[in-house]
């Protein structure tokens, strides 16, 4: 049986894999906050316009959007901002690409009547149509499809297209009638006559990543294939490929975000929140920046470029859905630099880093990732750990997947009550009770987050008769008199997650945090064991509606982050239909956990002040929609909201309205709208019923994962499993205590 902590490890691996980079990392653990260092300035300006293209020269950014159901390029000037020339294309329905020369003549690659054409705007505004395209070997060839344009300056167009052709043109072995996809590169004069092409062919594990002219104006592509990434370029005067340059480094193209940019050097990336560069000569890539820090967001990049002094950004992040022309060079640091640390970044946080760090004009936040690529999951966790315990972690801390409640009362963490006493823009009584309930600790408060979920057991009324908050024994008596197995709750996916879940939702039953003491060789732990020895449903026993149609499933467990989910619930059990809650021993049976990432403040930092600013706003700007929020005055709105009807208008003009949730499986589909009042009320009642916490406790879980195999095997009674888990756990609870006053 495979263990669900090692299955959950895996899949945390693999997301922090995926916001890793390449070369190192900084050591998070000696990352410097001094207003003395040199580090990147950023300078940003609105561009008044959303571009959904540009092109960039030495003075110029050249913009194409749209207004008034027409195309339009700007030519904007760099240092003042002012648009300087403005040119609409009533006949073209949309760019495909743009380019500018470095007199500034613009070239614009366009849709009309479904054919490609090529126009010219020159340094006096003229608009010039060069023509359609007659491209080389392509009688056979579908799916053409323009990807770029480049232009140097003597007037030579480069065209970058992707088709498909047949491979038997290009392998020996390839069937007739087969085709595959090659990138092909078009080398033309100023007015359109074909000199050459070379071509990557895209099947095979090859992919072209990146066409570009660099500094000297030499045509090189950059292409990823099964051994990594190479550079080649185009040699005009023999018209052909040269040799490749294979890249030393190990490059993940998986996790490139966004274009690549040639730069003097080698080419610059964004890989997760970094922004990196490959150096050719030295075969080396180094780390520049985290974009976060600057305000940037790699996902809405639509120019990068780099020369020795400077870099320049232009993205879709600004204000009022502006584009924005961003410059970053190398001064002295004029702000104060705080650190936040994470064992892996989630994108909304990474996002809320960023816009602090553009509103703030004092602070600036660093990510700081304590699981690099470099070291190991586990590993990155327990230096995080020792860390704070040390008073030497980062000045905020993301501890969603940390246990840190055994250090709670030892003043590692800051108490955030404190900070809002005398905060008029988040006090104590702004978040939402529910939510204080189950995070406080002795009256203190450790970690917040902008929204919370619900986990809880719910079913038809007929069996369940109202009642709420029972113990495991009452349960199973009330299963047993409508005649049902512990397998008509649906939910459990068997054996060890059904033990996971409820030691999960009832880990504060099971140990006294604050004295370092446990208690799992208890009558209720026991009969909990053997509930989940005795489960035998799952998930893939069929549909859930059908189950309850059928009446094989008359319970099911799961989480509710939105009335909608209450509304689809209550639809699949025909509206006869109530919460019970999880088994607990004392309690509603409904826990609370918070949802995206939950943060602290490190009570040893010479900097919580301005660490809460930035848990305050996170708190007060991170709700992104899912689940429901902490503050209260944000969960009243989301609640009128799921009342209210939402449409969608078509270009017609016609209006329909809009589901607010959908529910599928095998047999039925489910969509539901805006709630009424009894449906809201009834999810309120639900959250001030919830007053425990659903926690994840790795350590804890994984001894309790692994002892209790032996039972499920048959190899152990559960008196004597357990005994073993009330020891290993109660030495875990003590080191911890004695790693904490060792340092």
């Amino acid at each position: 049986m495979k263990s669900f902590i090692f299955r959950v490890i895996i899949l945390t691996l693999i997301s922090a894999i995926f916001l890793g980079g390449c070369g190192k990392e900084e050591n998070s653990m000696t990352i410097a906050s001094n207003k003395e260092e040199i580090t990147w300035q950023d300078l940003h300006t609105d561009l008044g316009k959303e571009y959904g293209l540009v092109a960039v020269t030495e003075d110029m950014i050249y913009g194409c959007y749209k207004e008034n159901d027409e195309i339009v390029i700007a030519c904007q000037n760099k240092v003042s901002g002012n648009i300087e020339k403005v040119r609409a294309f009533s006949d073209l329905s949309y760019i495909k690409n743009i380019d500018a020369d470095g007199e500034g003549n613009v070239y614009i690659v366009g849709d009309k009547e479904s054919e490609n054409v090529l126009c010219k705007i020159d340094t006096a505004g003229n608009l010039q149509e060069i023509g359609d395209f007659l491209l080389e070997d392509t009688e056979k060839a579908i799916n053409i499809d323009l990807r770029g344009i480049k232009v140097d300056s003597e007037g030579n167009i480069f065209l970058w297209y992707e088709m498909g052709i047949l491979l038997n043109e290009i392998f020996d072995d390839a069937e007739e009638d087969v085709y595959g996809m090659v990138d092909r590169i078009y080398i033309m004069d100023s007015q359109l006559n074909s000199l050459f092409y070379e071509q990557v062919i895209n099947v095979r594990g090859t992919e072209l990543l990146n066409f570009s002219l660099n500094e000297a104006e030499e045509p090189l592509v950059i292409v990823n294939d099964n051994e990594g990434i190479y550079i080649q370029r185009i040699d005009r005067k023999e018209q052909k490929l040269s040799d490749m340059t294979r890249m030393d480094n190990n490059i993940s193209t998986s996790e490139i975000v966004g274009d690549i940019a040639v730069t003097e050097n080698g080419f610059l990336f964004c890989q997760g929140n970094g922004l990196y560069e490959y150096n050719e000569k030295k075969q080396d890539c180094e780390k520049i920046l985290n974009l976060s820090s600057y305000g940037i967001d790699p996902y809405g990049i639509l120019y990068m470029g780099m020369d020795d002094d400077k870099i320049e950004i232009i993205d879709n992040y600004g204000n009022d859905d502006n584009s924005e022309y961003v410059v970053l060079r190398k001064g002295l640091n004029e702000k104060t630099v705080l650190t936040l640390g994470v064992m892996q970044v989630t994108q909304n946080l990474e996002k809320k880093v960023a816009d602090f760090n553009r509103s703030n004009g004092n602070i600036r936040i660093e990510i700081v990732p304590y699981y690099t690529g470099e070291n190991g999951f586990e590993e990155g966790m327990e230096h995080l750990k020792l860390d704070i315990i040390r008073g030497k972690a980062p000045d905020i801390i993301d501890v969603s997947e940390i246990d840190y409640a055994v250090y709670s009362d030892k003043g590692v963490l800051a108490d955030l009550y404190g900070f809002m006493q005398n905060d008029e823009e988040c006090k104590m009584n702004d978040i939402m009770d529910s939510v204080s309930d189950a995070y406080e600790i002795s009256g203190h408060l450790y970690s917040i987050a902008p929204a919370f979920q619900l986990y809880s057991m719910w079913g038809s009324n007929m069996v369940i008769k109202d009642r709420h908050g029972v113990t495991l024994g009452e349960l199973i008596q009330i299963l047993e008199e409508s005649g049902k197995s512990l397998d008509a709750i649906n939910g459990f996916s068997a054996d060890e997650p059904v033990l996971t879940t409820l030691c999960t939702f009832g880990m504060d039953e099971f140990v006294e945090w604050e004295e370092g003491v446990c208690n799992f060789d208890g009558e209720y732990f026991k009969e909990i064991v053997a509930f989940a020895e005795k489960y035998k449903g799952s998930y893939e026993d069929g549909s859930q509606s059908r189950g309850i149609d059928e009446g094989r499933i008359v319970m099911s467990v799961g989480i509710i982050t939105s009335v909608a989910d209450y509304q689809i619930q209550s639809k699949l059990y025909k509206n006869d239909f109530a919460f019970i809650g999880y088994p607990t021993n004392d309690g509603s049976g409904t826990a609370i956990s918070f949802r995206g990432s939950e943060l602290s403040i490190n009570a040893q930092s010479e900097k919580k002040e301005e660490a809460w600013e930035f848990v305050k706003y996170y708190l007060l700007n991170g709700y992104d929609g899912q689940g429901f929020p902490s503050l209260k005055a944000q969960f009243e709105a989301v609640m009128q909201k799921a009342g209210e009807a939402d449409f969608s208008i078509e270009e017609d003009g016609n209006s329909y309205e809009v589901p607010k949730g959908y529910y599928t499986d095998e047999d039925i589909e489910l969509q539901v709208y805006a709630a009424n009042q009894d449906d809201i009320n009834a999810v309120r009642k639900l959250i001030d019923s919830a007053v425990n916490k659903f926690e994840y406790n790795t350590e804890i879980l994984g001894i309790i994962d692994e002892e209790t195999e032996a039972y499920f095997a048959g190899q152990k009674d559960l008196d004597s499993v357990t005994d073993v888990i009330q020891n290993r756990v109660q030495i875990y609870l003590q080191e911890n205590k004695r790693q904490y006053y060792l340092y």
